[in-house]
């Protein structure tokens, strides 16, 4: 399977850089505010609908498959400027389960104060239940809004959906009346590198109704996205 592939090319990248926790040292390590700027933010635009991802290199940005899957072409907006879209790598045809994308952008975006990327961590964390995470979307009103959102069990999604989530998923949800409106929003969540709280990515959301949301979990997928981000052969989506 390409992703044990990928795992494998991961290991040797973190033997040869011991200290290289980080897929881009150059990403925000601070959590964003409610409201504010979010220099990793994607808007990703397709002839057929728009959805928000997250750039984590210069020339990558990960969204859910769902939302590029079929699409003849598409472009990401990074703070004002736009990028079009070269490249959509997917980890398999099943883009339910395994409903993550990588775009890669024809030109690599240069880093400024209100673009750079979201930091992803090389290395395992479990989430554990009822740990708090943060969702940043663009919204409905076209302005990017971060939200506190809280880790479920899959049972809550099983009974929400009728669909048994596996390790590729993570369910999420809100105890008011916020609601899983956005393909493609990230989940960050702050953890340890280093001996430092970093904010990382956890998850890209894949689907929701009302207040319950079903997210990759993006820590399942370290080493495909390694493996993307340095050209190992993935299944590549035209």
């Amino acid at each position: 399977m390409m992703i044990a592939a990928a795992c494998f090319f991961l290991f040797a990248l973190l033997i040869h850089q011991e200290s290289a926790q980080l897929l881009d040292w150059n990403c925000v390590k601070d959590p964003p505010d409610h409201n504010e700027r979010v220099p990793w933010l994607a808007f990703i635009m397709t002839p057929s609908k728009n959805c928000s991802g997250a750039l984590i290199s210069k020339q990558f940005v990960i969204t859910a498959a769902n939302c590029v899957v079929a699409e003849k072409e598409s472009s990401v907006r990074l703070n004002s400027e736009v990028y079009p879209v070269q490249y959509t790598y997917l980890t398999s045809n099943d883009s339910f389960t395994m409903d993550i994308a990588l775009l890669k952008l024809k030109e690599p975006v240069i880093y400024k104060p209100y673009v750079r990327p979201i930091c992803i961590l090389l290395s395992d964390l479990v989430l554990k239940t009822g740990r708090i995470l943060k969702d940043t979307r663009w919204g409905l009103t076209g302005s990017p809004a971060t939200k506190t959102i809280t880790k479920f069990k899959n049972a809550k999604c099983y009974s929400s959906f009728g669909k048994r989530l596996n390790e590729f998923q993570i369910c999420a949800g809100y105890s008011n009346n916020d609601q899983c409106e956005e393909m493609g929003s990230p989940l960050g969540i702050d953890a340890n590198s280093q001996n430092a709280n970093i904010y990382i990515l956890a998850g890209i959301q894949s689907y929701g109704a009302l207040g319950t949301c079903v997210y990759s979990n993006i820590l399942r997928y370290i080493g495909w996205i390694v493996g993307v981000v340095l050209e190992v052969d993935v299944f590549v989506h035209h």
